[in-house]
C-alpha cells in the first residue's frame, strides 16, 4: 500500500465560533458526484468539499437545528449528537446521505438523512429521525456504532468494541424498510434487524483493533477501517497505536487486514471508482485539523 497525505480539511469559517476553521474530528466519509462529504463527530454539520474546484475550503450544512453546541470541549462532548457514520443510499429516485449517532449516550441516538441533487450537491432540508428503539434492542453493553454501508437491500451498521467488555460486530438491517420508516416519520426499531455477526480484528502493538468505519468495496465485500486506541470505554479517548484497513467478504466472513504505516487514527474510509481509497483522520484535538489520506497499490493478498 502507498499512502499520500492530500492535505488538511479546511473550512470557510469555524463550525463553532471560537474554534479554528477546520474539521478536527472527521469520522464518516462519502463521495457523491462532484462532492466529497465528511461528517465530524464533534459538530452538528455535514461538510462538503467540491471535487471540481481545486483547494476550495469546505462548506458546512447544518443537520440539527435544535442543537447549539458550546465552545468548551468537555461540555461540547457531553451534548454532541456524535454522528460517527455516513453512507450513500437510494432516495426518492435519486440519492441521499445517511448519518447515524453512535448511541454511546442517550443524546447520541438520532439519525439524519440529507437528500442530494444534481452532481451530488446537497438538496433540500435534512430529515432527522429517532434511533432509540433500535439501539435499545441491540445486545451490546457498550454500544458504539461507528460504521454504515449500504449493499443491495442490506444496510450494515458497525459496532466498535473499544471498551473493556466491548466487541466488534456487523449488524444487518433491511435497507428499504429503514428508508421507508424515515419517509413515514417513524423511529427505527428492532423489526429492521436481519442479523448480526462478530468481527475478530486482532491487535496492534498489544492494543485491540476496533472498527471505525465501513464502506462497500464491491457487491461481495466491505472495506473496513479499524484503529488501535487504548481506552476502557467508548466515551473517553486514548493513545492511538495506529490503524488498519480490512477487506471483509460478506459470503463467509473472511477478513484480510493491512496495517497502515504511522500512528494515524483513521475514522472514515471511501473507495473511489478507480480503486483508490480515501481516508480521513481524527486527532482527538479540536485545534488540530483532520487530514485526507489517499491509499493506492492496495494489495489485500500480500503475505503480511
Amino acid at each position: 500500500m502507498r499512502l499520500t497525505v492530500l492535505g488538511p480539511l479546511l473550512l470557510n469559517s469555524p463550525m463553532i465560533p471560537g474554534l479554528p476553521p477546520h474539521v478536527a474530528a472527521a469520522s464518516g466519509l462519502v463521495c457523491a458526484g462532484d462532492w466529497l462529504y465528511v461528517i465530524p463527530d464533534d459538530a452538528t454539520q455535514l461538510i462538503g468539499f467540491s471535487k471540481t474546484v481545486r483547494d476550495e475550503a469546505g462548506r458546512a450544512y447544518r443537520m440539527f437545528l435544535d442543537i447549539e453546541l458550546p465552545l468548551e470541549e468537555l461540555e461540547r462532548k457531553g451534548q454532541k449528537p456524535d454522528l460517527e457514520s455516513l453512507a450513500l443510499v437510494p432516495w426518492r429516485g435519486g440519492q441521499a446521505l445517511l448519518a447515524i449517532g453512535s448511541g454511546s449516550t442517550p443524546r447520541r441516538r438520532r439519525g439524519v438523512l440529507q437528500g442530494l441533487g444534481a452532481e451530488g450537491a446537497v438538496d433540500g432540508e435534512p430529515i432527522v429521525f429517532e434511533l432509540g428503539p433500535l439501539y435499545e434492542a441491540l445486545p451490546y453493553e457498550s454500544l458504539n456504532l461507528e460504521g454504515l454501508a449500504a449493499v443491495g437491500d442490506a444496510l450494515f451498521l458497525g459496532q466498535r468494541g473499544n471498551s473493556s467488555e466491548g466487541c466488534n460486530a456487523l449488524i444487518e438491517l433491511n435497507l428499504s424498510e429503514a428508508l421507508g420508516a424515515i419517509e413515514a416519520g417513524r423511529a427505527w426499531d428492532a423489526e429492521l434487524i436481519r442479523g448480526s455477526r462478530p468481527l475478530e480484528l486482532g491487535d496492534l502493538e498489544g492494543v485491540p483493533l476496533t472498527l471505525t468505519d465501513l464502506t462497500p468495496l464491491d457487491e461481495s465485500h466491505l472495506l473496513i477501517s479499524a484503529a488501535a486506541e487504548a481506552t476502557e470505554n467508548p466515551y473517553d479517548d486514548g493513545v492511538v497505536a495506529g490503524s488498519a484497513l480490512g477487506r471483509y467478504r460478506l459470503s463467509d466472513g473472511r477478513l484480510d487486514l493491512i496495517v497502515l504505516n504511522g500512528s494515524w487514527k483513521v475514522e472514515g474510509v471511501e473507495v473511489l471508482d478507480d480503486g483508490r481509497i480515501l481516508m480521513v483522520t481524527d486527532a482527538d484535538d479540536p485545534h488540530q485539523s483532520a487530514v485526507l489520506i489517499e491509499a493506492t497499490e492496495v494489495n489485500f493478498e500480500a503475505d503480511l
